[in-house]
């Protein structure tokens, strides 16, 4: 099979190419790149003896890039782990304060005991106790309104199932054991401005505690009277 000859149309197509050489300036720049980086080849090979990746032995790159490997491998799971039992522990304190109530009293008191002792703690400067016995005094006062029982075993958690069907005795009750809990036990040392503020709560969920009570009070009225 014969070929055709093409070389004339070569011959002919590059007489019409207009090669344009590079400029000065670019040559320039690569001349220097390419000094940078055998400079930067030497230095490696001289000072650590790491063979760079033109060099025909990458033993040295290659166990470094391992031991990168591994370094960022274990610092990820220290980071895991510590997340994780971060998490597990915040878990358990949420679990924990759930579960706190009156489980620790040590002895008991009416609504208005538990006031006046949360005035002589305050007198004294115990705030901490304070602040408990006016929540003492909320759970009692909830008791003898006929709002929701007192009991020591209960939890927190419990009362606000309880008062579910109130809302805004729900959110007091909450925001006054929330800063019980903190003082009681947190570690952040109660002072007056936080026996004030439990103080403040409790008297603007007592109007709310004794609208509820009359309402259940005359509801269990209107259920007498129908039984009549």
């Amino acid at each position: 099979m014969d070929f055709k000859d093409v070389s004339p149309d070569i011959a002919a197509i590059s007489q019409n190419y207009n090669y344009q050489p590079a400029p000065n300036w670019l040559i320039r720049f690569q001349d220097a790149v390419r000094e940078i980086l055998q400079a930067v080849e030497q230095f490696l090979n001289e000072l650590f003896h790491i063979p760079t990746p033109g060099a025909t032995d990458s033993r040295a790159v290659s166990s470094a890039m391992m031991m990168t490997i591994y370094a960022i491998g274990f610092i990820a799971l220290v980071a895991i782990a510590y997340y994780m039992w971060k998490r597990a522990r915040r878990a358990s304190e949420e679990e924990a304060s759930t579960k706190r109530g009156a489980s620790t009293v040590e002895k008991i008191l009416d609504s208005q005991g538990y006031r006046d002792e949360a005035v002589r703690f305050s007198e004294s400067g115990e705030y901490k106790g304070a602040c408990r016995s006016l929540y003492l005094c909320f759970l009692q006062l909830m008791h003898e309104k006929a709002v929701a029982a007192f009991a020591p075993a209960k939890t927190n958690y419990e009362y606000r199932y309880i008062l579910s069907p109130y809302p805004s005795l729900q959110s007091g009750f909450k925001d006054l054991a929330e800063n019980v809990e903190l003082v009681w036990f947190g570690n952040k040392s109660a002072d007056n401005s936080d026996y004030l503020q439990c103080q403040s709560i409790l008297e603007k969920l007592e109007p709310e505690i004794e609208r509820i009570s009359a309402e259940k009070a005359k509801l269990v009225a209107a259920e007498m009277g129908n039984v009549g």
